[in-house]
């Protein structure tokens, strides 16, 4: 089947302008990957196949996955750089993986990802324009964009909506840690302390853990009405109370989620204490941060602080005892 025939096929039905109803911005490693999961489930909404479209995000001087970097189809084939080697590896895999499931219309969807010339038209064109309530997709790194890259967004989608999710950030940051110390490219061992704090303070960590920083580049220009924010706790705790408040914001029915992916656990982190060390040295980097944050949303966001609070207390505690048990 060609190239042309599988791209024409998927958009012949296109009879209306493409647009995009919500985007997902995160946080890292705050249930963004179980949220796709479950909004995929409901009749009313859908999400591209690949989670994460890292459209906006594409250029080289942001921490994240360029591999759109380079808009030329041809240019994405025969390149030598890692991101274009990355590309290949992706492309192969999701096409061969359609392939073998059958799974003709996540084939056409692939097709157009990967073969398209990266535009704006291109973009849009990723999403349906007709049989669903919501559209949009989720890339947890949008995070971390410009003031210029989200007025990107918003001239190209006046109207969408924005979805972020929060979590305690010292959580956050060592279910990070976690995750990524299973990566072949990260270069830290969760048994050397240092090698953690100089990763805690790198660009990648720094910037996704970036609440205030983040809050304040969109608040400025999304209006209120256009942006949720939830919580980490709210999913562990309540989740389908979310996801009511969830489905409000976006205009779909709450009752038609699937509870079996609700209640599901995805890409779990795997198990490991946080070191005491670590916990401090994470409290020192957040506390001022969260004092704000806490001004500006209250609510769960004052069990962090006051959890921050408490970790540099119970440390200074714990020097001042050490430094008495010397003397004496």
């Amino acid at each position: 089947m060609s190239v042309e025939l599988l791209q024409s096929t998927q958009y012949s039905m296109n009879t209306n302008t493409p647009s995009i109803d919500f985007i997902g911005i995160g946080a890292h490693k705050s249930a963004t990957t179980w949220l796709a999961h479950v909004m995929r489930s409901h009749p009313e909404v859908w999400i591209p196949p690949a989670k994460e479209l890292h459209y906006f995000d594409r250029e080289a001087h942001y921490d994240s996955p360029n591999n759109l970097s380079y808009k030329n189809f041809f240019d994405r084939l025969t390149g030598t750089t890692p991101d274009n080697k990355n590309w290949r590896k992706s492309a192969i895999r999701d096409i061969l993986a359609a392939l073998l499931k059958r799974d003709f219309d996540r084939l056409r969807w692939n097709t157009r990802y990967y073969t398209g010339t990266i535009s704006d038209d291109w973009y849009l064109n990723l999403f349906p324009t007709q049989g669903f309530t919501a559209v949009g997709e989720i890339t947890p790194a949008y995070a971390m964009l410009s003031a210029e890259d989200i007025s990107r967004i918003l001239h190209l989608a006046p109207k969408v909506k924005i979805i972020y999710l929060l979590r305690d950030p010292i959580d956050r940051a060592w279910s990070h840690i976690r995750y990524d110390s299973s990566d072949d490219s990260v270069r830290y061992s969760l048994e050397n302390i240092d090698e953690i704090k100089a990763f805690i303070d790198s660009p990648r960590l720094t910037l996704r853990g970036d609440y205030l920083g983040t809050l304040i580049r969109w608040k400025s220009q999304v209006p209120s009405k256009q942006l949720f924010v939830g919580y980490y706790d709210d999913i562990q705790q309540r989740p389908m109370d979310f996801l009511v408040r969830l489905s409000n914001f976006l205009g779909i029915d709450p009752d038609s989620f699937s509870l079996q992916d609700v209640n599901s656990n995805v890409m779990p982190s795997k198990k490991h204490n946080i070191p005491r060390d670590i916990e401090r040295y994470l409290a020192e980097k957040y506390h001022k941060d969260l004092q704000e944050l806490e001004k500006m949303l209250g609510g769960h966001v004052s069990l962090w602080r006051q959890r921050s609070h408490d970790i540099l207390n119970q440390s200074n505690e714990r020097r001042k005892s050490h430094k008495v048990s010397l003397t004496k």
